[in-house]
């Protein structure tokens, strides 16, 4: 009776029976073609050699080089190398040429698919063979471990010069399921824009089986098709979802758009790729499907797009064993730069031309990269151990001391106040941290010093951040320049090997700086007159951690002055500029004062010395001070300071009387402080740059220039 109630001859039933019944003829048509083509498949192999540049991707193996300056080439295995093959199809015959050790190279394994050889490996160039069995995947791991001897200051294993592959038979399943999840993803796609359903997966079809075809005779050397077929499947799903998304009636469906075609690209690739590959392929995804999203976002076209996004995705998946890109770091920067664009297409945006908003757009994405490279740089920067010699370890053995009840303070009363012998020279907030982490369980400095390590990268990038906001307005070009500019600088990068607490100091003076200056910009005068508590607590911390910050208290109690002439907000009067500025060099002190006086209780002259300390002890290089020294012999101690304080009395008088303004006047003190001061250490510099790029907030902005200009 159902069956009777259906009228089978009606336009929408017959709609709907070809929209279902196209892609299951279409799946049906491509398994029976998939089978032909491995009944017809000819012996397939091909070599390899070690060239600089080739289709394998190694690890562990060093660079290219010459026997003797003839071909071809060689590369020595770091004792534990692997090389990823493309898999022929069927039963693979593996073929490795091979030359050992000046004496051999005994107890060499060689593992590939399941398949474990041991051989001994002779000095003279000779080939070793495996036979391997049939392979689902389209690639294969061939991995050499062997015993190293160093030659040349290098561990060398093994040299291999080339590998050779062989196989027939079929086209390694993987490849068919893809493509089928291809077919579906792609015809799905099409009958959303309105595509006649035959005509669609007929297309598909006679796209797949042409790409299949060329697999099958030569474009499995290059073990690419699979991953071309399922990225171009998550990008196609992902465009789907999120074009099927922004058009319906969901409230916020622009985010959820966005948010559902993220993580349908970052699921795909794992349901039909072992973990290995899944990864890659799901960051390569993002980021084709990020590009999409954000180009849709300016109003281009969605065909066209979809064209450009499918094209990144292909051109990565090609690239990547091409330039030998390892899977974890090469889908960790993808990921980066897609999160970086998906987040710019989420934020809400005004209307923007359209150069404007790609200049905006392309500073973010730079930022982006700029925190990525910082974060793999600072990764591999601490793959080295720390030396002994550092700051940061006496630190550590100060906190240890602190942990266990003793008072590190107490050190400096063996010495002489002019010759340093690793005293506790700072105020107690990062003693007191330290300290912290090591009962916390940190007890060996290498646990204790990762912590920290990452706890200056986040204050790394979060100045980077501070940095790039301040300058973003009007300047998008300069910002990510300024931050860029202040994490890989070779003094912040020193600062890095160093572990140098600096780190924490600068974060918080660069946010004081960055909130008083936002206090400053208000257009309401109530709102710029307010006592600028946070920027006053954020000094204070700074000081607290380290005290090179106090050359930049007299000019916020400078600024806080100048600011008592307009009305107090709260109080409804002109407030008294000496109140508010001992008000505010109150805030400042408070917590440096605060953390101190257990340790001026327990041993005030201890405490004292130690931070007079920095005052007081010779100089380490040349400096005004040190030279004058040398020419009149009572010009020590404090009073070779003189010139250092004489330049600095002058910056705070300029800053008084609203000659310079905010961060020209901060870049002055410091750099008063770096040149001048009787010690100079490295870190010093990294003290500048957040200023250095700074300043230029002092400078009108471009728009603001031209609305001067015109009112001219």
């Amino acid at each position: 009776m159902i069956v009777s109630q259906l009228n089978l001859g009606s336009r929408t039933a017959t709609f709907w029976v070809s929209r279902m019944m196209a892609p299951l003829v279409a799946l049906a048509l491509l398994l029976q073609f998939v089978s032909y083509v491995d009944q017809m498949i000819p012996q397939r192999s091909a070599s390899y050699s070690m060239n600089p540049i080739n289709w394998l991707m190694l690890r562990g193996m060093y660079p290219a080089e010459l026997f003797a300056e003839q071909r071809p080439y060689f590369r020595w295995t770091s004792g534990d190398a692997t090389a990823i093959l493309p898999n022929p199809g069927g039963e693979v015959g593996v073929r490795v040429d091979m030359v050992g050790q000046p004496d051999g190279t005994p107890n060499t394994t060689i593992y590939a698919d399941g398949v474990r050889a041991t051989l001994d490996i002779a000095p003279l160039l000779r080939r070793y063979y495996l036979l391997l069995p049939p392979s689902n995947s389209e690639r294969l791991a061939l991995r050499i471990v062997s015993p190293t001897q160093e030659i040349a200051g290098r561990e060398i294993g093994v040299a291999v010069r080339t590998i050779h592959v062989s196989g027939s038979d079929s086209i390694p399943a993987q490849i068919p399921l893809r493509a089928a999840i291809l077919l579906v993803a792609g015809y799905l796609l099409a009958l959303r824009a309105g595509r006649p359903p035959w005509l669609s997966a007929g297309l598909l079809l006679l796209s797949i089986g042409a790409l299949l075809i060329w697999h099958a005779l030569a474009g499995w050397r290059y073990g690419v098709l699979g991953g071309a077929f399922l990225s171009t499947a998550a990008v196609s799903a992902a465009v789907l979802g999120f074009e099927q998304i922004i058009t319906s009636r969901l409230p916020q469906r622009r985010p959820l758009a966005i948010v559902g075609a993220a993580l349908i690209a970052a699921a795909l690739p794992w349901l039909a790729a072992p973990p290995d590959l899944a990864l890659p392929l799901a960051a390569i995804s993002l980021l084709a499907v990020s590009v999409y999203v954000w180009l849709r976002g300016l109003g281009l076209p969605e065909a066209p797009v979809y064209g450009g996004a499918i094209l990144i995705g292909v051109a990565a998946v090609a690239v990547r064993p091409l330039l030998d890109l390892a899977s974890p770091s090469f889908a960790l920067v993808l990921i980066g730069f897609s999160l970086s664009l998906f987040a710019i297409s989420i934020v809400p945006r005004s209307e923007q031309p359209l150069l404007a908003r790609l200049t905006v757009d392309a500073a973010w994405v730079l930022l982006a990269a700029a925190i990525i490279i910082t974060v793999g740089v600072k990764v591999y920067i601490w793959q080295t151990p720390v030396r002994h010699s550092t700051d940061i370890y006496t630190i550590w053995k100060d906190s240890v001391h602190i942990a266990s009840g003793q008072n590190p303070y107490e050190h400096v009363l063996a010495g002489n106040m002019q010759e340093n012998n690793k005293y506790a020279t700072y105020f107690p907030l990062f003693y007191l941290l330290g300290g912290l982490a090591h009962l916390l369980g940190l007890h060996s400095f290498d646990s204790w010093v990762r912590l920290w390590q990452v706890v200056f990268l986040i204050c790394d990038i979060g100045t980077m951040l501070i940095i790039f906001l301040l300058l973003d307005s009007g300047r998008p070009t300069v910002a990510w320049v300024a931050a860029a500019f202040w994490s890989l600088s070779r003094w912040t990068l020193h600062s890095a090997m160093s572990v140098n607490i600096d780190f924490l100091a600068i974060f918080f003076l660069v946010l004081a700086l960055a909130l008083l200056y936002r206090q400053q910009q208000s257009p309401d005068p109530r709102a710029a007159a307010r006592m600028p508590w946070g920027a006053l607590l954020s000094l204070s911390v700074s000081l607290a951690v380290k005290q090179i910050s106090i050359f930049m208290v007299p000019l916020f109690v400078i600024w806080v002055w100048n600011a008592s002439g307009s009305p107090d907000p709260t109080a409804g009067r002109r407030a008294s500029p000496i109140w508010r500025s001992a008000l505010a060099l109150a805030v400042i002190g408070s917590l440096p004062l605060l953390l101190a006086a257990p340790f001026l209780v327990w041993n005030a002259q201890g405490f004292i010395l130690s931070i007079m300390f920095s005052v007081t002890r010779n100089a380490n290089d040349a400096s005004v001070g040190s030279l004058l020294g040398d020419i009149l012999p009572g010009f020590t101690g404090i009073t070779s300071r003189l010139p250092m304080l004489l330049m600095l009395l002058g910056v705070y008088l300029a800053a008084w009387r609203r000659q310079i303004p905010l961060f020209t006047s901060g870049l002055l003190t410091m750099f008063v402080f770096v040149s001048f001061n009787m010690v100079y250490f490295h870190q010093y510099g990294t003290w500048l740059l957040p200023l250095t790029s700074l300043i230029v907030c002092d400078l009108p902005t471009p728009q603001r220039s031209l609305l001067v200009r015109r009112q001219g």
